[in-house]
C-alpha cells in the first residue's frame, strides 16, 4: 500500500503543478504573439513614416513631369525658332524623352494605375507631335506646326494629362490613408 500512497501523493502535486507549468506555458506565448504583433505594427508605421515624404515628392514629381509635356506648357519652354517642323518636332520629342527619363524613378512610388495614366499620357502628347508633323507640308517651318499641335490638342476631348494628374491626385490620397 505505501507504493500506492505514494503515487497517489505524487500524483496531487504532479496535478497542480502541471497545470500551473500548461497556463504559464500559455500565457507566456500569447503575450510573445502579442509582442511579435506590436513590433510588427511599430514597424509597419516607421516605414510608412519614412515612405510618405518619399512617395508625396514622387506623386509632385509626377504630376510636374505631366505640366510640363502637357503642350501648351511644352510650346512655351522650346519656342519656334524658324527651323524646319521636322527639326522642331525633334527638339519637342527630346525634350519629353528627357523629362521623362528624369522621373523614371518615381515609379516606384506610384501606384501601377497611376503609372500607366502617366506614360499614356505622356504617348498621347508624342502621338498628337506626330500627327500634326504628318499634317503640315514636308517644307513647313515650326511655327506652322506649333499651329497644327495646337489645333489638333484643342480637338482631344478629354486631356490624358489631366485624366492622369488626377489619378495622380487619387493615389496621394490613398497613400495618405494607409
Amino acid at each position: 500500500m505505501e507504493i500506492l500512497e505514494l503515487i497517489i501523493e505524487g500524483v496531487k502535486y504532479a496535478i497542480p503543478a502541471l497545470l500551473v507549468y500548461m497556463t504559464v506555458r500559455y500565457l507566456n506565448e500569447t503575450n510573445q504573439k502579442s509582442q511579435r504583433f506590436n513590433q510588427r505594427l511599430l514597424l509597419r508605421d516607421e516605414v510608412v513614416r519614412q515612405q510618405l515624404p518619399l512617395r508625396i515628392t514622387a506623386h509632385e514629381r509626377a504630376v510636374l513631369f505631366l505640366e510640363r509635356i502637357s503642350l501648351q506648357n511644352l510650346l512655351l519652354r522650346v519656342r519656334p525658332s524658324g527651323n524646319l517642323a521636322k527639326i522642331y518636332q525633334g527638339q519637342l520629342l527630346r525634350e519629353i524623352q528627357s523629362e521623362f527619363e528624369h522621373n523614371l524613378a518615381q515609379q516606384i512610388y506610384l501606384s501601377n494605375h497611376a503609372w500607366t495614366a502617366l506614360v499614356q499620357a505622356k504617348d498621347e502628347v508624342i502621338g498628337v507631335l506626330h500627327a500634326a508633323l504628318e499634317e503640315v507640308p514636308q517644307e513647313a517651318n515650326d511655327l506652322e506646326f506649333s499651329k497644327k499641335l495646337i489645333e489638333r490638342y484643342t480637338s482631344l476631348k478629354d486631356f490624358k494629362t489631366q485624366i492622369a494628374i488626377n489619378e495622380l491626385k487619387k493615389d496621394m490620397m490613398a497613400s495618405l490613408k494607409m
